[in-house]
């Protein structure tokens, strides 16, 4: 397990939650799982796209689907 900078968790789950809540009523077809794992890769864009936020600080993030 990797650490986490304490500022990358309050960005990633406010982009996460926003992506995941903005994709329930869009894509009904998909599962929770499906969901959860688009709404990861789109905070993590979002994450890419600030400045300051080194790949290594971006890389420890993983869906596993379950």
């Amino acid at each position: 397990m990797w650490a986490m900078a304490d500022l990358d968790g309050t960005d990633l789950s406010t982009l996460f939650y926003g992506n995941i809540f903005s994709l329930n009523g869009e894509d009904n077809d998909r599962s929770l799982c499906e969901k959860s794992a688009r709404a990861l890769c789109d905070a993590i864009w979002g994450l890419r796209k600030k400045q300051g936020i080194t790949l290594e600080r971006r890389v420890n993030f993983v869906h596993y689907r379950a």
